[in-house]
């Protein structure tokens, strides 16, 4: 058996050729090829252009490729091995006369939660069933005594590379590749709506969460990058740990406060009037920027504004509605509550009582009803009265 994970040692013959080159190996070892499948984009990728090769030149003496993925099922439940199953069975409907199987194996965390990394294979479920097979390494680890996971370096697995006497040989080729040249071979073949689906997202998996597919992650920025999965969102996305979002929808306002740039008379950066006044963001815009699998990983979304008061944004409700839909985030408007009428707050009101708690309006009152209006200029008392009782 010829054993291939995903993510150690480059492969310069791939690169170089195209294809494996299966035929630098013993006869005894090519009977089968063993590959590590975690159900993640490379891992699917690499069964994908095995299969490929092999059903493509029929050379040597391997008819199976023999695929094992380890869960942990205690925290688990069945959707990685589900995944495999889909992953597996796609790749056998393009390559019919190539024989796939998956065997399961159930591994334990050990360690503390600032090391989830560090996984201990249980002996009876995992260990033991891969040493019958004979000597292998998988995934770049090695147990080494009952309460000891040491992950090998370079040089053990190099020295492994080529099937040294009396050991099984051992390729691991993506560990010089990026994203983009994986991506671009999922392009290359057509595999995007084929086998991407159903791929895992790997930034949840060393705590147990299977749950996510790749599609659907927001952390890898280079990722995101190489497939393509966002447009506009790459210039909010630089950190991968964004949560909160602060909008300025309109830079349209009905009030004349003697502070904001519009009537500063010594600010010589003030706004010209014909400029500022014409430009907001609309519903498609914000459903552009945040589509729902972006939406999924924010904490908090602000509508405010250093010009303009988001209220006066044509589309401000419907934007609203459409972050109030998504429980998990927070919702903040600020405004000096003096426009719109009684209907479009009742309606306000109504899309923040569905949303998160923690969702607020902010009234910017700076007085009583004698002395409001003296900061808050050309706002009216009753009406930011009537606009709050009708929210």
């Amino acid at each position: 058996m010829i054993v291939i994970g995903a993510d150690s040692l480059p492969a310069e013959s791939w690169m170089k050729t195209g294809r494996w080159r299966f035929s630098r190996y013993k006869k005894e070892f090519t009977d089968t090829i063993g590959l590590s499948l975690s159900s993640g984009s490379d891992s699917a990728l690499l069964l994908y252009l095995i299969a490929k090769s092999l059903s493509e030149y029929p050379t040597h003496d391997i008819h199976a490729i023999e695929c094992w993925h380890a869960v942990d099922l205690s925290v688990t439940a069945y959707s990685s091995v589900e995944r495999c199953n889909k992953i597996i069975s796609a790749v056998n409907k393009m390559f019919p006369s190539i024989s796939i199987n998956l065997t399961t194996f159930d591994y334990q965390k050990r360690g503390n939660k600032e090391k989830a990394y560090y996984i201990k294979p249980a002996r009876e479920k995992f260990y033991d069933e891969i040493l019958e097979r004979g000597p292998l390494l998988t995934g770049g680890t090695k147990q080494y005594d009952d309460d000891t996971l040491i992950s090998l370096d370079m040089e053990i697995l190099s020295d492994r590379t080529g099937g040294p006497a009396g050991k099984r040989p051992e390729l691991m080729p993506f560990s010089d590749i990026t994203k983009l040249i994986i991506a671009n071979w999922y392009k290359r073949y057509n595999l995007m709506d084929i086998i991407f689906p159903y791929t895992v997202s790997c930034t949840r998996t060393g705590h147990g969460d299977m749950s996510m597919p790749c599609y659907e992650c927001w952390w890898c920025k280079e990722k995101h990058h190489a497939f393509g999965l966002y447009d506009q969102m790459k210039d909010t996305s630089k950190k991968p740990e964004l949560n909160n979002i602060t909008f300025e929808l309109s830079e349209k306002c009905n009030a004349a406060c003697p502070l904001c740039v519009r009537t500063q008379p010594h600010n010589n950066s003030k706004p010209i009037e014909k400029v500022c006044a014409k430009r907001e963001l609309l519903i498609e815009d914000i459903k552009h920027i945040l589509p729902k699998h972006v939406m999924k990983t924010l904490d908090k979304i602000s509508l405010c504004g250093n010009v303009g008061d988001p209220i006066a944004a044509k589309d401000c409700l419907q934007i609203s509605e459409y972050i109030t839909m998504h429980t998990n985030i927070r919702l903040i408007i600020e405004t000096n509550g003096s426009m719109r009428n009684e209907k479009w707050w009742t309606s306000l009101g109504k899309a923040f009582a569905k949303s998160h708690p923690g969702s607020k309006v902010y009234f910017h009152i700076d007085g009583l009803e004698d002395t409001n209006h003296i900061y808050r200029v050309k706002t009216k008392w009753k009406r930011i009265m009537e606009n709050a009782q009708a929210f």
